[in-house]
């Protein structure tokens, strides 16, 4: 790669990657866990019983929210539930109440981003930090096992 492969390379990846959105979410909010777990997903689907989900958060989920399909989807003005996995780029594609079972679907129109600093993407790169760069997003992309499945369409 060259140092210029090496910055349309981090521009596609700023634009259509994975931008961090500072949600100010406490880390006390109920529903953390599962918001973190959602940022860990790449996947296109991820299919979760409801006993998966309590094992994730940690607490068993009240019996409306095993009862009332109301319940799994965002409210306005409220941290529900369905934040966790909303503010993380996933909706939900299927929920079967009687199966207690639920499968999301990721749109990432939502979702977390990296942001490449303007000072990389909008300057020469020094042959010595492009290595850098493109040893490290190897390592990200190895330690994390993204695919180009993973890959999240270019947005406008």
């Amino acid at each position: 790669m060259t140092e210029y492969d090496v910055r349309d390379a981090l521009e596609r990846i700023s634009a259509s990657g994975t931008v961090i959105k500072s949600r100010g979410l406490p880390d006390d909010w109920k529903y953390i866990k599962l918001y973190d777990y959602f940022g860990e997903r790449s996947e296109p689907k991820v299919r979760l019983k409801f006993t998966e989900i309590e094992k994730i958060l940690g607490f068993k989920l009240t019996k409306s929210q095993k009862t009332d399909s109301g319940r799994w989807y965002a409210r306005k003005d409220q941290h529900a539930m369905a934040d966790a996995w909303g503010m993380q780029g996933y909706r939900i594609g299927k929920l079967d109440m009687k199966k207690k079972k639920v499968v999301f679907e990721a749109t990432f129109e939502d979702a977390e981003r990296v942001t490449i600093p303007p000072e990389i993407l909008d300057h020469k790169v020094p042959t010595k930090a492009k290595y850098e760069i493109e040893r490290y997003l190897k390592h990200i992309v190895k330690k994390y096992g993204l695919t180009t499945q993973d890959v999240i369409p270019r947005m406008g």
